[in-house]
């Protein structure tokens, strides 16, 4: 049975088995795999596994997903693959049964009644990368040269040689409209999540607005009439001239997005966008403070 490792940064493990046809990756905790890293979007990821094959996909996450260092959206696992989520290091382990192989030149009787070295034993003794500690060393795996990211598909898993026509069109089919009405539903629960952030966004910007109401840096500060947007002008320090704007949104103003998030966008600095309030709090206040204090 196919697993995922996850690696701690204190060199712990924990092994995760793909019994399931899905396993979800992500911050909060209906998650299958539940991670507290900040970098970790709600729902990150999810690792769908038909038969015996892996797929795994980034379900619109804030900072992405990389396989062997580079970024995917949706990737056929393979056995060695290395999965960054956030900070999380994840590899993928799926170690086939064993099937006889043909005699290498040195592994025939004769060799092996004199003693000669068998070529395939020493091969199937050499072992993999590892840390000095002897477990899986995650930056060495990534150093390899990765495997060529590979189309999702979910109908093309291995089916039993004794299934009909009509089963392996059925199964495929079944597979896509299952698939499917899996992304619906966590497009649902994120965008449910999101609108519990932004009510509590805004009853602290609400707070926020009356705690800073009398400071004469504050020029402007007002929630949208109806709590779409919550802008922010506040005067430049020193000699600079203007005004310093802060605008959060839950929909971006200029390019419409599918993806449901947070954005925060500010004079001068790349836009950025949020899962929690707590996130888009933390960065507001980091701008505040310098100016209002």
């Amino acid at each position: 049975m196919a697993k995922l490792v996850l690696h701690s940064k204190e060199g712990a493990e924990r092994e995760i088995p793909l019994d399931r046809q899905r396993v979800t990756i992500g911050r909060q905790a209906d998650n299958d795999l539940s991670v507290s890293d900040k970098a970790t979007s709600s729902h990150h990821a999810v690792i769908i596994t038909i038969g015996r094959n892996s797929y795994l996909q980034d379900l619109k996450s804030t900072n992405g997903t990389l396989v062997n260092g580079k970024p995917v959206q949706k990737h056929t696992l393979r056995h060695g693959d290395v999965i960054l989520i956030g900070r999380n290091h994840l590899s993928y382990v799926d170690t086939p049964e064993s099937k006889p192989t043909a005699e290498a030149p040195g592994d025939s009787p004769a060799s092996k009644a004199n003693g000669a070295p068998s070529k395939v034993a020493d091969a199937a003794a050499k072992p993999p990368p590892s840390s000095a500690t002897g477990r899986l060393n995650p930056e060495a795996t990534i150093s390899e040269k990765p495997q060529p990211a590979t189309k999702y598909a979910p109908w093309e898993e291995h089916l039993d040689e004794g299934a009909t026509p009509k089963d392996m069109v059925d199964n495929m089919l079944e597979a896509i409209r299952s698939h499917r009405t899996y992304e619906r539903t966590l497009q649902t629960r994120r965008k449910e999540s999101l609108n519990q952030e932004w009510k509590k966004l805004i009853e602290a910007t609400t707070t926020l607005k009356k705690r800073i109401a009398g400071n004469p840096r504050v020029k402007f500060f007002d929630i949208a009439r109806d709590q779409s947007e919550i802008l922010i002008r506040i005067q430049r320090e020193g000699r600079k001239t203007g005004q310093h704007s802060i605008l959060i949104a839950r929909n971006h103003p200029h390019n419409p997005s599918p993806t449901e998030t947070i954005w925060l966008i500010e004079s001068g600095e790349p836009e950025k966008n949020h899962d929690s309030c707590e996130d888009v709090m933390r960065s507001v206040m980091r701008t505040l403070a310098p100016l209002i204090a």
